[in-house]
């Protein structure tokens, strides 16, 4: 995680951000990371994808198995942590597989359980003609929203197009950022 950090502490830098984020080393998950009472209007998270009996590999970078598997906690612990920390329309943007469709039924069960109710889906295709491996989810409290909301599923991001250039949509995300 430090590299991550060092890695965004940079990123804030170059891009003049210092007032617009509050950069934290340290699990989400971890109440030593966040004061029980500190609210916040966007949360983001990309928790580790599998399990810890999918594959894990002893002989890989610490740093690699960490992100890539819950060593600390699934996905629903982050949406956990996360409902309890958003503040009155506060907003939880999770990025998680969603194929196989076990991953993405993981995360609606991780953020049914926490209270949260998911407001926008977007599959991300990472070659068009392909399928989507990745899913971007927002959410927000379930008290936050109409009883009758239904899940706004948004068309796919597709970031590259089959000749391999970057898909102009995500050129045109890019840019805006």
């Amino acid at each position: 995680q430090e590299v991550s950090y060092m890695l965004a502490q940079r990123s804030v830098s170059f891009n003049g951000l210092h007032n617009r984020f509050d950069l934290r080393l340290g699990d989400l998950r971890d109440p030593n990371v966040l004061g029980g009472d500190e609210m916040f209007d966007l949360i983001t998270g990309t928790p580790p994808y599998f399990p810890p009996d999918s594959g894990l590999d002893a002989s890989q970078h610490p740093q690699k198995q960490a992100c890539r598997f819950e060593l600390r906690g699934s996905v629903a612990d982050y949406c956990a942590t996360a409902s309890q920390h958003l503040s009155p329309g506060g907003l939880f943007v999770l990025a998680f597989p969603m194929n196989p469709p076990f991953q993405q039924e993981r995360v609606e069960k991780g953020a049914e359980e926490a209270g949260l109710v998911m407001v926008r889906r977007r599959p991300v295709v990472f070659r068009e003609g392909k399928e989507p491996l990745l899913g971007l989810y927002a959410m927000v409290r379930r008290d936050h929203v109409p009883d009758d909301y239904e899940t706004w599923v948004d068309p796919p991001l597709v970031l590259r197009k089959r000749d391999g250039g970057t898909h102009p949509e995500f050129k045109a995300l890019q840019l805006g950022m």
